[in-house]
């Protein structure tokens, strides 16, 4: 690997040495590819670049490809298929991409969004009760007493009465109390993946966080994820493309230390699980790391997922 530090690299192909002048520190694959491409074989027309490596493509001596993150030089004429890094195909690596920069500081909030628009109307109060009845009027002055007259027959009895006017409407009844908010929802569970896309024959030991990463990082705390709630990790598999004369271990480590959950894909194979459990806290840091054994080969598309149950 370059080093972000270093200024310039001499690469010495064929038997013409050509100055190389990386970027400090490199970016992406296509910057890289850009820079090696103002070198002076480059510029001279020694050298043609022909972006991302395509596997339905033949590539003549001297072409410049893009591949996994890294900028690679056919030092001769390359048959379709023969993918850069694969051993004796005649890819040269002329430069390999940097570690991911940390994660910039939040931005600062936007101002208050506008005043929503106002209400509907409520709906219309209850009707109000019926109104007091009114006082008894005055008793008229007393006539004299007649002469008694016979008593006559007994007359029909009358119509009923016509009902009285309705009361008067009563005033608005007042709001309703504002019901107390429900209790949040448990979280769901939710599935955990990490991949790397290529592991060098001379790495033996590294880290795997969530998401993709081009290459293995050296130590757990610079991919580490931090758990945003408590919960239980289970059903933890891993996928490889096929091993040739290698073997892999994946372990899930908790707070930089290793646990019980992992599984080894043989020499040979391509995946392997464990019916291990760990249990983690809100804020315990999460990393998988990864051993290689059985000799110097390179591994490809290495992955895992797992299950994360809260509590």
């Amino acid at each position: 690997m370059v080093s972000p530090r270093r200024a310039a690299a001499i690469v010495m192909l064929s038997a013409v040495p050509v100055v190389a002048v990386l970027a400090q520190p490199p970016d992406t694959s296509a910057a890289a590819a850009a820079q090696v491409m103002r070198t002076p074989a480059a510029v001279s027309g020694a050298w043609t670049y022909r972006d991302r490596w395509d596997r339905t493509t033949a590539y003549p001596r001297h072409s410049v490809v893009r591949w996994s993150g890294d900028v690679w030089l056919a030092k001769r004429a390359i048959p379709r298929g023969v993918a850069p890094g694969t051993k004796g195909s005649g890819w040269s690596l002329l430069v390999t991409s940097g570690q991911r920069g940390p994660a910039g500081a939040p931005g600062v909030p936007g101002p208050a969004g506008p005043a929503g628009a106002a209400g509907a109307t409520g709906p219309q109060g209850a009707t109000g009760a019926t109104g007091d009845k009114g006082d008894k009027g005055d008793p008229g002055v007393p006539g004299m007493d007649g002469v008694k007259g016979e008593q006559g027959e007994p007359g029909l009895q009358g119509a009923q009465g016509d009902p009285g006017p309705d009361g008067a409407k009563g005033d608005k009844g007042d709001p309703g109390i504002q019901g107390i908010q429900g209790i949040p929802g448990v979280a769901g569970d939710r599935v955990l993946a990490g991949n790397v896309d290529f592991i060098d024959p001379t790495e033996t030991v590294g880290f795997l966080g969530l998401g993709g990463m081009g290459m293995l990082a050296p130590n757990a705390a610079s991919v580490a994820a931090v758990m945003p709630y408590a919960g239980t990790l289970s059903g933890f598999s891993v996928h490889a493309q096929a091993l040739a004369g290698v073997s892999v271990t994946l372990t899930v480590f908790k707070d930089g230390a290793a646990t019980t959950v992992t599984c080894t894909v043989p020499s040979g194979g391509s995946a392997c699980s464990s019916d291990g459990l760990e249990t983690f806290a809100a804020g315990d840091a999460l990393t998988v790391g990864v051993t290689k054994g059985n000799g110097g080969s390179a591994v490809r598309f290495l992955g895992f997922t797992a299950g994360y149950a809260p509590s």
